[in-house]
């Protein structure tokens, strides 16, 4: 069944208080526009770009390194980029899958995209070698061998903010560190990180970079964040929200057009069943399109309200985040709430739930865009998702009314882009910024209070934290969105871009 969905906004959508991000442009000095002009004429000179796509267990490293696609097209680069999976790693290529419309992990040693610009390798190995090749997010790079995994004369290795692996350039047979937060860093210590560090930098990058990372040992370490697409990509969808739900579609519908299209092979060379197994999932795909569809409809026209959760998905971290959408509603202004779950969630972690909250799959759309709808004030839905294609996780974060729940640094990174009020369970990450006043310092301990609460640290006032919390988000000018607003601003200068902080430096290195 396929629902037709009104797109147009209604006045009653800003009923609900939200953060979003400001329209203003980014201000850039002219130092700033020459250094992103050279790094647009380097990538002009290049025919393409190898991207290597690195094992983990979740979905951040894999997610990284597609939002970092997107930032190098924003910065003008239109030509093939190659993703390569470590060792032709079949995991890696199904998270590919999930992330990434129009691939399918077939095995075969190239397959283009619907884009026709992206293509996915395997057997590395089998291919020319080409100039430059770039990771966006890797654990432990010195056990890597970065030139052979890429087959690249240049390698350029990039880190999302707050992840404490080095950066760096590698240019045969030298490297050439890049700003590394594990170095003179103010954050708290995290054992072996130090260590770790130092090691790099005194016996992997030599006597020249180490001197010149004490230099920098009094200085807050750059906040290099890639692969958030700062500089075209977010900006564009704020100043066009009407178009939020024709992206979740066209992103639904582009996986479900290519998994058919497959089928229509598979069906003609003589695999029925493959082919059955591929319908099956275009149908799922075009399911979930038209449940989120209803959803973020709802959420515009001020009918629901919604908090998107990634990574909190066992039982202590529900419950908690269940009671405290409850408090809030029973202490503030809210509608009937969407609990979305996006990841895997097993059964198991939903049996402490309160027994009026309803269950459902997005993939089921019929039951699911009916109890979307028919939810009330003071309900509660539990929506699971699974996977998501990234450009719609990230509406999904964008269009959350109560603050989403992170797992991790790299979807923290998100939030701050963004401006946005939110939570994680696991709050370790240093401010951009140093507090400015106590209201700052008071939004950061609740941070930790909460995180402590939704792994069952403090079982007696979760409820409370995470409800409280949720008002002061909802509330405009108050210190918790005061707080995100000045991280947003620190976050979007244009020296915190690491795509191009990163090329440049690689091009001084020559």
């Amino acid at each position: 069944m396929r629902h037709v969905i009104n797109n147009t906004p209604s006045s009653a959508e800003n009923t609900v208080t939200r953060a979003r991000l400001p329209n203003a442009g980014i201000a850039l000095n002219e130092a700033d526009k020459a250094r992103i002009a050279k790094v647009r004429q380097y990538l002009g000179t290049l025919d393409k770009i190898r991207i290597g796509v690195p094992k983990a267990p979740g979905l951040g490293h894999q997610a990284a390194t597609l939002t970092m696609v997107q930032e190098l097209r924003d910065l003008g680069f239109n030509k093939i980029i190659e993703l390569i999976p470590e060792n032709n790693d079949k995991a890696t290529s199904k998270k590919l899958e999930t992330l990434l419309p129009g691939y399918i992990d077939n095995g075969e040693a190239v397959q283009e995209l619907l884009d026709k610009r992206i293509r996915v390798l395997q057997n590395i190995e089998s291919h020319e070698k080409t100039e430059l090749g770039i990771y966006a997010a890797l654990d432990n790079p010195l056990n890597v061998d970065l030139h052979k995994n890429l087959n690249a004369s240049k390698v350029l290795v990039l880190q999302p903010h707050q992840w404490h692996s080095p950066r760096f350039v590698s240019i045969v047979p030298k490297k050439k560190l890049l700003n590394h937060v594990g170095v003179g860093s103010t954050r708290p210590k995290i054992q072996g990180v130090d260590k770790i560090s130092q090691d790099f930098i005194s016996k992997t990058l030599g006597a020249e970079n180490s001197s010149q990372g004490r230099s920098h040992s009094s200085q807050r370490p750059d906040p290099a964040t890639l692969s958030q697409s700062r500089l075209t990509y977010f900006s564009q969808l704020v100043a066009k929200p009407e178009n939020l739900n024709f992206l979740v579609t066209l992103e639904y519908q582009k996986e479900a057009d290519t998994l058919n299209a497959q089928a229509a092979k598979l069906s003609a060379s003589g695999h029925p069943q493959e082919a059955s197994l591929l319908r099956k999932k275009a149908f799922d795909r075009t399911a979930c399109g038209e449940t989120l569809n209803t959803l973020l409809t709802g959420v515009r026209k001020g009918k629901v309200d919604m908090m998107t959760t990634y990574g909190a998905d066992f039982k202590v971290a529900i419950t908690a985040l269940a009671a405290g959408i409850q408090y809030a509603q029973k202490h503030s202004n809210t509608l009937g709430t969407v609990l979305l779950i996006t990841g895997n969630c097993k059964d198991s972690a939903l049996t402490d739930l309160p027994a009026s909250t309803k269950i459902v799959s997005a993939h089921d759309s019929d039951n699911a865009i009916a109890q979307i709808r028919s939810l009330a004030k003071g309900q509660l839905l539990v929506l699971r998702l699974g996977g998501a294609p990234k450009k719609v996780f990230h509406e999904l974060i964008r269009e959350s009314t109560m603050p989403p729940v992170y797992e991790g640094a790299n979807t923290n990174n998100i939030g701050k882009l963004l401006g946005q009020p939110h939570m994680s369970w696991n709050w370790m990450f240093t401010p951009l910024i140093p507090p400015s006043d106590p209201s700052q310092k008071t939004v950061i301990d609740q941070l930790q209070q909460i995180a402590n609460g939704l792994q069952g640290k403090a079982p007696t006032t979760v409820a409370r934290d995470v409800g409280e919390y949720i008002i002061s988000a909802r509330t405009r000018h108050s210190p918790v969105r005061n707080y995100f607003a000045d991280e947003q601003q620190e976050f979007l200068k244009a020296d915190n871009n690491s795509v191009v902080v990163g090329l440049d430096r690689l091009l001084s290195s020559v």
